[in-house]
């Protein structure tokens, strides 16, 4: 990787609620400067969580995916376990989408594969072994191993999320003061290891997405 990590911002989620943490955005104008002050610390991606919860079976992924492609969007794929690669294998093998392959490993979910870094490793082995170099991976660890599971990906090569939607606490009892706060904790670690955050810009370019237009 080029030293250029990006770190993607989720700055709220619909299982939270304000009675978890005082810092957790509720209301538009909430969420819009706490997403500001996420982008002011060093985050370049903000993800909008706009999406009918249907179990996503084969059937309606496949829907979504060609949706996506006919409409020119590039696509965030998200991946639980391992066993998703090769869900994912399965739907790219019957249709063209937009390069790079863009996939997240999010762990530590009920379920799913745990954050530790031996996991992390063989999620990335397997993803490069089965799509190839054109890929761009993000590690998204959720509850209070965030950080970490974050830390580990950059050290690994990945971009990284972190975000009020996925874990509200810095340690246990001691919430987060805000978005920007993970942000600049994240940021902090990077820097120690001579990695500096992606501008939106950088992000962009990265991702294999055209300039925004001024």
């Amino acid at each position: 990787m080029s030293g250029k990590v990006i770190i993607t911002c989720a700055v709220t989620g619909s299982s939270l609620s304000p009675s978890m943490s005082k810092a957790l955005p509720l209301t538009p104008e909430q969420i819009l400067q706490q997403s500001l002050d996420a982008v002011s610390a060093g985050a370049s991606i903000q993800p909008a969580q706009l999406r009918d919860r249907d179990q996503n079976s084969f059937a309606t992924i496949a829907r979504m995916m060609d949706s996506l492609t006919e409409h020119d969007i590039a696509m965030e794929f998200e991946c639980y376990d391992v066993g998703h690669l090769y869900v994912l294998e399965h739907h790219l093998s019957k249709r063209t989408v937009k390069k790079p392959v863009i996939l997240q490993f999010l762990t530590g979910t009920l379920g799913g594969i745990s954050s530790e870094i031996d996991h992390l490793l063989h999620l990335k082995r397997t993803s490069e072994r089965i799509f190839g170099k054109d890929l761009v991976l993000f590690t998204h660890g959720t509850g209070t191993g965030n950080i970490k599971a974050a830390a580990f990906g950059a050290m690994m090569g990945t971009h990284l999320r972190v975000g009020q939607e996925d874990n509200l606490f810095e340690r246990p009892g001691v919430p987060f003061a805000s978005n920007a706060a993970q942000v600049e904790k994240i940021v902090r670690v990077l820097r120690e290891f001579d990695l500096e955050p992606a501008t939106p810009e950088e992000a962009r370019a990265i991702l294999g997405l055209p300039a925004q237009a001024r």
